[in-house]
């Protein structure tokens, strides 16, 4: 039981820490929806006139998570096995924090929102996608 103790305050740390850096790194949008009206927040989704970009690996979100788009680039040692499965094959596609997105090549992570994060991609918080 310790270990999963142990687990879980490690990813509510590193939960922590990515959205801390994600609040802190938003700009003020002077085109935000600021009318209080439920559901009307024009700054939660991306306007139709701009393109989604790859997200950078030198981004706050992204570097408190340790992002990498290439998954073979991480150590060996940082790829712990989790839920089963080998650190070897753990990636974006398989984690329960992406969605992958029509048109463009990687999907959205719920924890980086800054942009789409590649299927190849890792990251500290992976956790297996259920089904």
């Amino acid at each position: 039981m310790l270990v999963n103790r142990r687990k879980l305050i490690q990813v509510i740390a590193i939960g922590s820490a990515a959205f801390i850096a994600q609040a802190c790194s938003k700009k003020a949008d002077p085109e935000a929806n600021v009318t209080g009206e439920l559901g009307a927040d024009a700054a939660a989704t991306p306007a139709a006139d701009k393109p989604l970009a790859l997200v950078s690996e030198t981004d706050a979100t992204a570097t408190a998570l340790g992002y990498k788009h290439n998954s073979a680039e991480i150590p060996a040692g940082e790829k712990i096995e989790k839920n089963g499965i080998a650190g070897a094959n753990q990636n974006c596609t398989n984690c329960a924090f992406y969605a992958p997105i029509d048109g463009v090549e990687g999907g959205k992570c719920s924890l980086i929102m800054a942009g789409y994060v590649k299927p190849t991609g890792w990251c500290k918080s992976w956790s297996l996608k259920q089904g």
